[in-house]
């Protein structure tokens, strides 16, 4: 099994903090590289044609989904931050340097499986294994388990509408799931697979019975669960020391209790409540509109003056990272901490697919010695910066180095601009400063390229597309010295545009294993005149969402099974295990009384 830990763990934002909120100037997270990609296929199901029914609601935009709009900026799947459109799910992984790309929605049309009944007690499904305890034999059906945990050998024959990639992960939403016969008017938001391939949302996450809220972390709740993480391991759940032989998987973070006892989840061991991956009856889960909120927050993130948790101020959502990581392996301290982070098991798991470190540096130069030739609408291989060094136009001079340590063999296929409302390019907006080996650059195409499954892609985004020569392995970043230069004329207000004005200005990464991954100019940018500007795939805009060229022929990592493997390195049959947040007790909601946590009405 391939190992995905870095080198890295660098300073993050902390897990403790109550104070300064994590957040850099723009959109995204001031923290460590998104080095893992995480690719989820949404599955709407929706009733039989003919039948009567509506199909499961995705976002919190209406009860009744809709998956014929795949546009995710119009109708995203699951959250977003109504102050900045940023999407809640990805913020949360991001914290452990982990990306999400959610595939184009997918429908399913069968009304038996619009709701998933949860059994409890001795329950075997008919596939093979038997689990005492909560089990749902819908939800084997539905995620074609255990076949894709043991792809590739059997080889399983993925049926659509799942992803044909057994390292995809299929994420059902449906409008219920019923708990147990024995526990009436309970409530269950979501079941997954722990470190397997599937789960399923309930439409009760984004319109619970009144007076629950919308449960805003459950998406990001259970896609960790697909990662390998559960409630009371890694650091997360109650107070739960780590023992070599009865708790190899525990954990526990500061501030510790002063008198601490085996199970304690209150104010005087907060990392409980605030840990992500703890059970919803002991979790705080903010609202949409309290999530990602940062000071000055709005009245509504207020209890009697004082701030309610949130992601940004460390008291919601949070997840154990590497840098906590005691070092206590395999002989604990005294008292014993956190040998395994969440970050360092997540990033073992056999869903991620490793990101390309590839960055764009923008500086402004005093005069650019070029002039911009018809040329570059045609074939760029013979254009040279001797050729065509007739004027002096202080442009934006744009550098890419050869992108490294992504999917093997992983090149760029093009680059891209996209123009902020306000901006606009020049006729001839495009000058090649030196490329590192000849026919490297393809082409360049604008105003609008023909490009529909990238952010281009929407009427009236305009784009500009820098094109490179080559097949997957063969492109820009085939050779490790590969390097352009290039100029850019982009306007606004009829005059050429400064750094500063570029601040904010969205680049794409479009690569031959068909993700496409936004990211934005930023650094040194505040009006007092900006020297350079930097974006990196690594450095994703959450506002934007991934995209991919084509679900179905998306390359993702190929050497590591379908799952988190566990200790023998196999993944765990589904028929014998149970799913997370199946028993109704663990789905129980917190809410908070002049900022003092306390159980909800009808939680």
């Amino acid at each position: 099994m391939r190992d995905f830990r870095r080198g890295w763990s660098g300073t993050v934002c902390s897990f403790l903090s109550l104070a300064a909120p994590c957040f850099a100037s723009g959109n995204a997270l001031a923290q460590i590289p998104i080095t893992q990609m995480m690719y989820v296929q949404p599955i709407d199901v929706c009733p039989d044609p003919g039948a009567r029914g509506n199909c499961a609601p995705f976002n919190t935009l209406s009860p009744i989904g809709n998956p014929s709009n795949p546009d995710q900026t119009q109708n995203p799947i699951g959250f977003l931050d109504p102050a900045t459109g940023q999407d809640i799910t990805r913020v949360l992984l991001n914290q452990i340097g982990i990306d999400l790309t959610w595939l184009p929605i997918a429908r399913l049309n069968n009304s038996s499986f619009q709701t998933l009944n949860v059994l409890q007690g001795t329950i075997n499904c008919g596939l093979g294994g038997t689990v005492t305890g909560y089990q749902s034999c819908d939800l084997l059906t539905l995620t074609q388990q255990p076949c894709i945990s043991k792809t590739p050998n059997p080889v399983c024959n993925i049926a659509a509408p799942l992803a044909s990639q057994p390292n995809v992960f299929n994420l059902f939403f449906v409008n219920k799931i019923n708990p147990p016969a024995s526990q009436p008017g309970t409530q269950i938001y979501d079941i997954v697979w722990v470190g397997n391939n599937g789960g399923a949302l309930g439409g009760n996450t984004f319109f619970p019975p009144f007076p629950l809220t919308p449960r805003t972390d459950v998406p990001a709740h259970g896609l960790m669960h697909g990662l390998g993480t559960d409630h009371t391991i890694l650091g997360a759940g109650p107070y739960n020391p780590f023992n070599a032989m009865t708790n190899p998987l525990g954990g526990i973070v500061p501030p510790f209790p002063a008198h601490p006892f085996i199970g304690e989840c209150d104010a005087a061991y907060p990392a409980c409540m605030k840990n992500l991956m703890t059970t919803g009856n002991l979790r705080i889960q903010p609202s949409p509109a309290c999530m990602l909120a940062v000071p000055p927050l709005p009245g509504s993130c207020l209890a009697g003056g004082v701030p309610k948790p949130t992601f940004s101020n460390g008291r919601a959502a949070q997840l154990t990272l590497e840098s906590m990581e005691d070092g206590s392996m395999p002989v604990p301290p005294d008292p014993p901490q956190l040998p395994i982070s969440q970050q360092r098991y997540a990033l073992l798991s056999g869903f991620l697919t490793p990101i390309a470190d590839l960055p764009t540096t923008a500086t402004a130069p005093v005069s650019a010695g070029l002039a911009i030739s018809s040329a570059t609408k045609s074939s760029m291989a013979s254009l040279s910066s001797a050729s065509s060094a007739q004027g002096d136009v202080p442009l934006i001079t744009f550098d890419l180095p050869a992108p490294v340590d992504g999917l093997p063999g992983d090149t760029l296929a093009a680059w891209i601009l996209i123009v902020s409302p306000g901006q606009a390019l020049s006729s001839e907006p495009f000058q090649l400063v030196s490329q590192s080996r000849p026919g490297l650059l393809a082409g360049v195409d604008f105003p609008h390229p023909n490009l529909p499954y990238s952010p281009c892609a929407p009427a009236g985004v305009l784009c500009i597309a820098v094109e490179f020569n080559g097949s997957p392995g063969q492109g820009f970043g085939a050779d490790a010295t590969d390097h352009i230069t290039f100029r850019l004329a982009i306007l606004m207000g009829g005059s050429l545009i400064t750094l500063d004005e570029l601040c904010g200005t969205k680049v794409g990464y479009i690569f031959h294993s068909g993700s496409i991954i936004t990211s934005t100019l930023g650094g040194s940018c505040s009006g007092s005149g900006a020297i350079v500007l930097t974006a990196n795939s690594q450095s994703p805009d959450v506002t934007t969402p991934n995209q991919v060229v084509s679900p179905s022929t998306l390359i993702t990592a190929t050497d590591i099974p379908p799952c988190t493997p566990d200790s023998t390195g196999v993944c765990t049959d589904p028929t014998t295990t149970s799913p997370a947040d199946a028993p109704p007790s663990d789905n129980a909601q917190v809410c908070h009384f002049h900022g003092q946590p306390v159980q909800c009405p009808g939680g």
